[in-house]
């Protein structure tokens, strides 16, 4: 015992320099029951409260009201999963409140649940003790601390309402006057995508702000990430692995803090922190839903503290990782609550692919629910040395785990310690790791399944788990003093695990911000107000000086064109006549002036309609490409879903027939207001494009277009593709499917990487364009390339000897090739030497295009 406490103290006194000046040692816990109180220095007297206007072009929520001594506030909606088995699909998400504000003193918060019978409620974490009241459909309870609650209503984990109430602001910026080295974010709703990080700067997002978008960094020092705003990934795409928008990641960087935002919604991990030396984060709220919806990832990290914050994730919570050959060391997550819906808790591993992972606490911990895998985990499916691991001061309120195979109860584990391969996941081939010195200590779980398993397996004789020790364990109505105690197996290669009860746990303890000792019931309120909006806004930090890369000789001729109103697939013009607004006349299309337009008349509201623009050809014409501009000089964020339909030269029908599925196309001066739409290349004597009436946030009141013009298809388009092995999920075929958001990455360390494309017959090319996805996400980085071309596909000739190929995304990540005479060729091969990408990344293009 006396070993353990000394190893415990000496890794606080490692993190005594990330404590607040003003946050004392937590006193020794004597008691079983009462939850100790932690006292810091500050005293309060009166009680202040702020809160802050939602923006206008969003609804507050229908689930539920939420008020703050009769100060309604504005209740946001986001996904929650309560699927338990991992996918891609949506089919388990359900949207639950969420409401936040600024409080220190007392406050009586009441909730009301339009239409419920309620029966029950509980607010938790359950260790601050509040008592709700019910009075009809109104749940009231006081609040005196300020942090992340939960509501609970009518027994049920699927009848919640979170209510973030965060400490009173520090340093809020003045709107009026921002310093330079700050980029403010005021109040509203925004499409930023990338929001540009650099040294020495602060991102401050304000309260009653919704970001769409994500802080993305590389070496960069000194860096503020702080404010009371929300970033959301709800309008990202995330139905397969290759799809993802990380809100916050950072690389390779030092000395950076995050603090006081809400993350909801992410599309994939939500914290994302890649060989970071010194991040504080700091009272973040995160709820997630969607597929490897992790809530915080350090990745071969050193000296971080994480404290005071919240996440629900449908992926692991909190999770420490070696990635790259990095190592992680000096790891603290200092008084969490975690909800998970999905996989662990706590998690080590299972990439520890790097020397070691040591000296990371977990202290202070509170479980809310648990649905899937272990609550603490170690899994080595490396080679690292894991060494001096802390789980402490943890409470469970609710232990429901149910593993994998959830018909069966030999995976639903409480704790796991592992050693082992993993196909997936190990980097380290056929070397493995250790797993030395973890300390289980002072742990509760309240509730939950009576028969969850507990398993500690080394590798072999040589990759051993050793010197565990379980101290002070209650698992629901069980002191732990053995290991049957805690249904623990393990196997041949363990050593050195104790269990020891000298003392009834406590679990975890409550933290109080402040010292609270009011002289009267006055209550200060300020309410922050919003902005009026009319869509989402695009900041100008977001907007490039974009390249237009050729795409080929504009398809031109006497076109007609008319507008109608489609009702079904086969309906196109129900009858009503021209379909344009007064003023917005359809014949704007065609007359090459971007500054005049087509609008849509008003949505009928017919289910399933659609505005139909028809142009007709005067002969044949050859298309791959469709080019629709909105409003060049619009700064909103606009979407409009998208289908393409067309009448064939061979066709004797003359019905039109669809060539492209509906989707959502963006309309944003992020990437100069116009989409390109790639079709099949195929001889068409009439094209429609079918503008439905799909409602969104950033759906326009009517259908709109500016202008429409005409390209042909690249010679790459569809056609065969080779080369080296692809990275993950970025496949090679990504290169010729006309999609720049969709990539190719060569296998890490395969430099140099070939790339070969077969065009199926010769061709004169000229022109040779290269994409990496259009994004603010990406860093700017330069390619060398070797340009080879040939004509039976075995014998090569270099045109282009290693050419520094720049990407920018300020730009739109395109570098164009005009080559001074055209090449006669069947096959393209690019080589590519090297990458300067912050990753070690290989190859990385998205799309090759070729014309002659």
């Amino acid at each position: 015992m006396r070993k353990t406490l000394l190893l415990f103290i000496s890794v606080v006194l490692i993190f005594s320099l990330f404590k607040c000046k003003d946050e004392p040692n937590p006193p020794d816990n004597e008691d079983s029951i009462v939850t100790p109180i932690v006292e810091t220095k500050k005293t309060v007297n009166t009680t202040k409260v702020v809160t802050y206007e939602g923006p206008s072009i969003l609804e507050s929520s229908s689930l539920a009201q939420v008020w703050v001594n009769d100060t309604e506030l504005f209740v946001y909606e986001t996904n929650v999963n309560h699927g338990r088995v991992f996918t891609f699909s949506q089919q388990n998400i359900k949207k639950v409140p969420v409401a936040i504000f600024d409080f220190e003193g007392k406050v009586t918060v009441k909730v009301k649940i339009p239409e419920a019978e309620l029966t029950s409620a509980k607010v938790t974490p359950e260790s601050y003790n509040i008592t709700p009241t019910i009075n009809g459909d109104t749940i009231s309870f006081v609040l005196e601390y300020p942090t992340s609650y939960t509501l609970e209503y009518n027994g049920q984990t699927t009848n919640v309402v979170h209510i973030f109430a965060n400490p009173l602001e520090e340093n809020t910026p003045d709107p009026a006057n921002i310093p330079n080295d700050m980029i403010y974010i005021g109040p509203g709703v925004y499409k930023s995508d990338a929001i540009p990080v650099t040294s020495g700067k602060t991102v401050y997002i304000a309260g009653g702000a919704v970001v769409y978008g994500n802080i993305r960094a590389s070496h960069v020092e000194n860096v503020t990430i702080r404010g009371r705003g929300i970033i959301s990934g709800d309008i990202y795409p995330r139905t397969k692995a290759s799809e993802f928008t990380i809100p916050f990641e950072i690389r390779h960087s030092k000395n950076v803090t995050l603090e006081g935002l809400t993350f909801l919604d992410s599309a994939g991990w939500t914290i994302n922190a890649y060989f970071l030396d010194g991040l504080e984060i700091n009272n973040i709220k995160i709820v997630t839903a969607r597929a490897n919806g992790d809530g915080i990832s350090l990745q071969s990290c050193q000296n971080v503290l994480v404290k005071h914050s919240f996440v629900r994730s449908w992926d692991d919570a909190l999770v420490v990782k070696n990635y790259d050959r990095g190592v992680t060391e000096n790891i603290r997550f200092e008084n969490i609550t975690i909800w998970n819906d999905l996989a662990q808790s706590m998690e080590i591993g299972y990439e520890a692919y790097g020397d070691y992972i040591k000296n990371v606490v977990f202290n202070n911990i509170t479980i809310l629910h648990n649905f899937h895998k272990p609550a603490m985990s170690i899994h080595n499916a490396d080679d690292a040395h894991v060494s001096d691991i802390i789980f402490n001061n943890i409470t469970i309120e609710d232990a429901q785990m149910n593993g994998d195979n959830q018909k069966e109860n030999y995976d639903d584990f409480l704790i796991e310690l592992n050693i082992l391969y993993n196909l997936e996941w190990t980097k380290s081939g056929q070397k493995r790791g250790l797993i030395d010195n973890v300390t289980f200590n002072n742990i509760v779980v309240k509730n939950g399944k009576a028969d969850l398993n507990t398993r500690i397996n080394g590798f072999d004789a040589n990759h051993r788990i050793t010197n565990v020790k379980f101290n002070n364990i209650q698992y629901l109505d069980k002191q732990v003093k053995s290991a049957t105690d805690l249904n623990v197996s393990s196997n041949n290669f363990t050593s050195e695990i104790s269990y020891n009860f000298t003392k009834n746990p406590t679990g975890s303890e409550v933290y109080h911000a402040y010292n609270l000792d009011l002289k009267d019931t006055k209550v200060q309120i300020i309410n922050k107000p919003n902005v009026n909006q009319v869509g989402v806004m695009v900041p100008e930090f977001s907007i490039g000086e974009l390249t237009k890369a050729y795409m080929g000789v504009k398809v031109s001729g006497e076109f007609t064109i008319t507008a109608t109103h489609g009702t079904s697939t086969a309906v196109w013009d129900d009858g009503s006549g021209d379909y344009s607004k007064e003023g917005y006349p359809v014949a704007n299309l065609l007359n090459e002036n971007n500054s005049s337009a087509w609008q849509a008349q008003p949505w009928t509201g017919v289910d399933g309609e659609y505005a139909s623009i028809n142009i007709t050809f005067d002969e044949s014409k050859t298309i791959g490409t469709i080019r629709l501009y909105g409003d060049t000089e619009s700064m909103f964020f606009l979407t409009q879903n998208i289908a393409i339909y067309g009448i064939r030269s061979s066709s004797t029908s003359g019905n039109f027939l669809k060539l492209t599925n509906s989707d959502n196309y963006h309309f944003t001066p992020a990437s100069g207001n116009y989409v390109d739409i790639k079709i099949n290349p195929v001889e068409l004597t009439a094209v429609q494009i079918r503008i439905y009436n799909k409602k969104s946030l950033a759906s326009p009141t009517e259908a709109f277009l500016n202008q429409i013009e005409f390209y042909p298809a690249s010679l790459s388009f569809g056609k065969a593709v080779s080369g080296t092995a692809h990275e993950d999920v970025y496949v090679i075929n990504n290169l010729v499917d006309g999609i720049p958001a969709t990539y190719y990455e060569a296998k890490k360390g395969t430099l140099p990487a070939t790339i070969t494309i077969d065009f199926g017959a010769d061709y004169n090319i000229k022109y040779i364009n290269l994409f990496l996805p259009p994004l603010m996400q990406w860093e700017a980085r330069t390619q060398v390339i070797d340009f080879l071309v040939s004509s039976d596909g075995q014998n090569f000739t270099e045109i282009i000897h290693q050419m520094s190929c720049r990407f920018n995304p300020a730009t739109g990540n395109v570098v164009e090739i005009i080559l001074d005479t055209p090449v006669n060729c069947r096959y393209l091969r690019l080589n590519v030497v090297s990458n300067t990408s912050s990753g070690g990344e290989s190859a990385q293009l998205s799309e090759i295009s070729v014309y002659e």
